[in-house]
């Protein structure tokens, strides 16, 4: 029994004066990710951080936009709001996008009052606006989609989100790539000290994120120049998915 533990002592200890050399750190934690666990119940542990990035390009656009009108009455605000939102929503329509994907996110209806400092507040009109989210996978019409929505009535534009359809798959292939890092990181150990690796003994996910592209609008200088009106061109970019990971490898 003493020779199997001092055999595992040996182990550990060439493992950190051979990674401690490479790495130029000191002994226990290693650079890049890597753990020599040095416990006596987990001589035989090596313990190593895994990161994979992956860039996907959008599939799918959700634009948020919505109309508002102000009237002497609540009536005729909300009438107003009404006929000017169907207007925009044929637009969509016109241009091929289903029902099923303009959705209403808000309805709202309320008095505009007049304030002054030298007198009590004076009811002036009323305000109805709505909000609609039109998705569509026609990423390249949606400057046009933003200006014809203007153009039939559309008053407030809240933003343009890109999204992928499979988002579980990209996450799959990042998580593929954080534990491929891990096990190079972990081979590497392996092959620099003459061990082996024997298995997996455990997998944790430590970070799972993603950073959404920032809508870019741009003029075109061409129409500017021919005195026409510009459309809006948006640039979609690219989502980025992050994944950070520990596997633990049990050491034959």
């Amino acid at each position: 029994m003493e020779s199997k533990v001092g055999s595992y002592f040996t182990l550990t200890a060439l493992i950190l004066a051979v990674l401690a050399l490479i790495f130029a750190v000191s002994p226990g934690t290693i650079g890049r990710g890597i753990t020599v666990v040095n416990s006596q119940d987990d001589l035989k542990v090596i313990a190593v951080s895994g990161t994979g990035e992956l860039d996907v390009v959008p599939d799918q656009a959700e634009l948020t936009l919505g109309v508002m009108a102000e009237r002497k009455t609540a009536k005729e605000a909300q009438a107003a709001m009404a006929e000017n939102l169907d207007r925009v929503v044929k637009v969509f329509e016109g241009q091929g996008i289903e029902k099923k994907d303009i959705r209403t996110v808000g309805l709202n209806l309320e008095p505009v009052y007049d304030y002054r400092s030298d007198a009590p507040p004076k009811l002036i009109a009323y305000r109805a606006s709505s909000n609609i989210t039109v998705a569509t996978t026609k990423l390249d019409a949606v400057g046009d989609l933003l200006d014809l929505a203007v153009e039939s009535g559309a008053n407030t534009v809240q933003g343009v989100r890109f999204i992928i359809k499979d988002q579980e798959k990209a996450k799959e292939e990042a998580l593929d790539k954080a534990l491929a890092d891990a096990r190079k990181k972990a081979d590497r150990v392996a092959s620099l000290t003459g061990v082996k690796i024997k298995e997996t003994k455990s997998v944790t996910v430590l970070d799972f994120s993603s950073e959404q592209p920032m809508p870019v609008y741009l003029r075109s200088a061409a129409k500017l120049a021919e005195g026409e009106a510009p459309s809006t061109p948006v640039l979609p970019g690219q989502i980025k998915f992050n994944v950070r990971v520990e596997v633990q490898y049990l050491l034959e």
